[in-house]
């Protein structure tokens, strides 16, 4: 296995092995069933907006362009939304195009200076309506040859997810929920209150039995068997 920077330096090598073939072939045709279900099914129109545009301060960080003329740039855009915008104000209700985007910001393992997005707009729909369409585009082109996804896809509300992971963009591939400790809440088992509070730091049993026992607070913790040992 090579290293990537040697990978990129022979880009041309690189491409010639059967994995990367496979990569570009399969992206090839996901983009291909995508624009035929959203063009063929859905009654959206493919338009491609421009890449060079005035700046527009407020998002992303932009790259400048330089013109010939003297003092005069171009920002390449960050995303198409003034553009689709004005498709919708124009009539065109449904749109849809395979975006590129430029942001030019530090590098990080989340986030590339170019990017290509599918991007979608539809006027007079809800939530429903873009949570269904996307739910059957991905049906629609998932590749023959993978496991076919679980559909209707799962959902949890705002509340679900910070209750049960702390965050509102939680990694549902782990199934370590955070859980309420009721038997702090309840006093039932009294004696373990020593335990959760050397875990949360805090100072003394009375301050988690006061802080347990507020009605707009709970207490609340990671459920891991046999993780004692790691975490001394």
């Amino acid at each position: 296995q090579a290293k990537e920077y040697l990978r990129m330096r022979y880009r041309y090598l690189d491409l010639r092995f059967p994995e990367m073939q496979r990569n570009l072939r399969l992206r090839s045709r996901v983009v291909m069933k995508m624009r035929e279900y959203l063009c063929n099914h859905c009654d959206f129109v493919d338009v491609e907006t421009p890449t060079l545009f005035r700046r527009t301060p407020g998002g992303a960080q932009e790259f400048v362009v330089p013109t010939r003329l003297a003092g005069q740039f171009y920002s390449l855009v960050q995303s198409p939304q003034q553009f689709k915008q004005l498709l919708m104000v124009g009539g065109l209700d449904r749109y849809f195009q395979i975006a590129r985007c430029y942001r030019d910001e530090g590098s990080r393992p989340d986030r590339q200076p170019e990017f290509t997005q599918l991007d979608i707009e539809m006027s007079f729909s809800n939530r429903e309506g873009v949570l269904s369409l996307v739910q059957e585009l991905l049906e629609y082109c998932w590749p023959e040859h993978l496991d076919r996804t679980p559909t209707p896809f799962p959902r949890m509300t705002y509340r679900q997810a910070m209750e049960d992971y702390g965050t509102d963009k939680p990694d549902t591939r782990f199934s370590m929920k955070v859980c309420v400790a009721r038997w702090v809440q309840q006093r039932v088992c009294l004696e373990k209150l020593k335990n959760v509070s050397d875990l949360v730091r805090f100072d003394d049993e009375s301050k988690l039995k006061a802080f347990s026992s507020r009605p707009d607070c709970t207490v609340r913790a990671l459920v891991v068997p046999g993780g004692g040992v790691s975490y001394q």
